[in-house]
């Protein structure tokens, strides 16, 4: 077997987000010591590599002027910028009026009505990020509306 030179570039691309990734430290000491992966790992590093790079995206992309992500439960109102499927649960990035964004599971009550771009209002317990306060993840969503447009 051959060591495809952008697996370790892939390696390397986690790492230097985090350089005690366990799962980029394991497939690391596994070229090391017999010289390559196999397919599968090779694929589940691309795909590791890729959802980082998402995330770093997601995290990173806010407003200028954009406020903190408040912390606790708080009433917003935002526009939802992407909806996608992980597993069984539907996830929503959602960019609140001022400016900062919330990741959250998408309520069941608009589960089936609501698009990117649609405009929703909850009440939701917010936790920002202790290394960017203008991103933050929500949990337990109530009195969810879809805002008429």
């Amino acid at each position: 077997m051959k060591l495809h030179p952008d697996i370790w570039q892939e390696i390397e691309y986690v790492l230097s987000q985090d350089d005690n990734d366990k799962f980029a430290l394991s497939m690391r000491r596994a070229i090391e010591q017999w010289g390559d992966l196999t397919d599968k790992q090779r694929v589940a590093i691309r795909n590791y590599a890729e959802g980082k790079r998402q995330w770093a995206v997601l995290k990173s992309g806010h407003d200028v002027g954009a406020t903190d992500a408040p912390e606790g439960r708080t009433q917003i109102t935002g526009t939802i910028l992407n909806l996608k499927w992980k597993g069984s649960n539907l996830k929503m990035l959602l960019k609140a009026d001022d400016g900062w964004k919330l990741y959250l599971n998408t309520p069941k009550s608009i589960i089936d009505t609501v698009r990117e771009g649609d405009s929703v209002t909850m009440k939701v317990t917010v936790q920002p990020l202790q290394d960017n306060p203008k991103f933050a993840f929500g949990k337990r969503p109530a009195k969810v509306e879809k805002v008429a447009a």
